[in-house]
């Protein structure tokens, strides 16, 4: 029952909120109190956040996927679902946020520096596919261009091309052409 106090105090933006359990007292025979003392309830908001390990993308990518407002209340709840939205854009391989402690008693805003490990990926790659089949006589390509953090923003694109070529009396031919292009921009 503490620890889920601690939690909704913690989700209420009291970061610094403690709680300190007394020893049981006997008020009477088989009759028990106990004494819940809290401390520091002060709530705790955004402060300035600081990006570091970014090399590729905008810090303004970073920040509008966080969401963190500078002077919105910080709860527990907004750091989770901020990191787990940054993670989810597939740029980065870690993400850590950390908060610095106050400049002082009455600070209650509070700065956080927001570490990011980006994928190392190629800027730019074809990939190729190819095969035979033995059933129709015909040979299978593929070719995909991938494009990924395009201008630093978050942005990819994906354009993959098939092509079959059958063969039909000694003369080939192209049986079925397909291409597509697929832009995914963050939000």
């Amino acid at each position: 029952a503490v620890e889920a106090l601690g939690t909704e105090l913690q989700n209420q933006g009291r970061r610094a909120a403690k709680l300190v359990l007394a020893e049981p007292r006997e008020l009477a025979p088989h009759a028990f109190g106990l004494t819940l003392q809290l401390s520091t309830l002060a709530r705790y908001r955004f402060g300035d956040v600081v990006v570091r390990g970014n090399f590729r993308t905008e810090p303004s990518v970073i920040l509008a996927q966080l969401g963190f407002a500078k002077g919105s209340l910080l709860t527990a709840e907004r750091v989770t679902k901020g990191a787990a939205r940054l993670h989810a854009t597939g740029l980065f391989d870690a993400v850590k946020i950390e908060f610095l402690e106050p400049r002082g008693p009455t600070e209650r805003a509070l700065a956080a520096v927001v570490r990011v490990e980006e994928r190392f990926e190629r800027r730019h790659r074809f990939d190729l596919e190819a095969g035979y089949s033995f059933i129709i006589g015909g040979l299978f390509t593929k070719v995909t261009y991938v494009a990924g953090n395009l201008f630093g923003r978050g942005v990819s694109v994906t354009a993959p091309f098939q092509l079959r070529l059958d063969r039909c009396a000694d003369v080939v031919s192209t049986c079925f052409a397909q291409a597509e292009v697929v832009l995914k921009i963050p939000k």
